[in-house]
């Protein structure tokens, strides 16, 4: 279907969150998610909640509608969300882990399972409709172009939120983009999404 495109698309590596290639904020990782709360005057109490995976996946997709408004006559029955990572949870579960030497952690448990992350963002952006976790090494755009692509095939999805989130030791990166039928944006492909990965994270 080469009318299957990416109208945008944001990355986070480094400290440095870029949308559409363009820096948005540059902060310290340990203070970043409270720095982007405060700037973009977030009003979301249930994002001091989350897990630091979900952060990040939060932070990363927050701008992705900004610039599609077509998005909002979209049933959010057809809205997907493809997401992938390589450590899932692990920084949670070690935090959880922790806690049962003394009084296991409630709040901590909720964040125990790998797509934890993907269900923030479909609360955040009304997303109800094909939603898988994938666990890779690293990102595979060729896995997840095929994946996504299928389903505009096969009419499950109008519009889809597509990507890679890693939080765990020094691994702490984020892709995403919003694919769509449409005749404008980037034709969608995996060559097109590694050419834009990469420029996503240069330095």
């Amino acid at each position: 279907m080469n009318n299957v495109r990416i109208s945008s698309f944001a990355s986070f590596k480094n400290g440095t969150l870029k949308v559409n290639g363009n820096v948005l904020l540059e902060s310290a990782m340990e203070t970043f998610f409270l720095t982007y709360y405060e700037v973009m005057k977030l009003n979301y109490p249930k994002f001091f909640k989350m897990d630091n995976l979900s952060k990040l996946a939060f932070v990363t997709c927050d701008k992705l509608f900004e610039q599609d408004a077509a998005e909002e006559v979209i049933s959010a029955f057809e809205k997907g969300l493809i997401f992938s990572t390589a450590d899932g949870c692990l920084d949670t579960d070690e935090k959880y882990f922790q806690s049962t030497e003394s009084i296991p952690s409630p709040a901590l448990f909720v964040y125990t399972l790998p797509n934890i992350a993907a269900g923030e963002l479909s609360i955040r952006h009304g997303l109800k409709g094909e939603m898988a976790t994938f666990i890779f090494e690293e990102f595979n755009p060729e896995f997840q172009t095929k994946y996504v692509q299928s389903l505009f095939e096969e009419k499950r999805v109008s519009i889809c939120i597509s990507g890679w989130a890693n939080f765990y030791g020094e691994s702490t990166e984020a892709f995403f983009y919003l694919v769509r039928k449409s005749e404008n944006g980037i034709i969608h492909s995996t060559e097109n999404i590694q050419k834009l990965l990469d420029k996503s994270w240069k330095n």
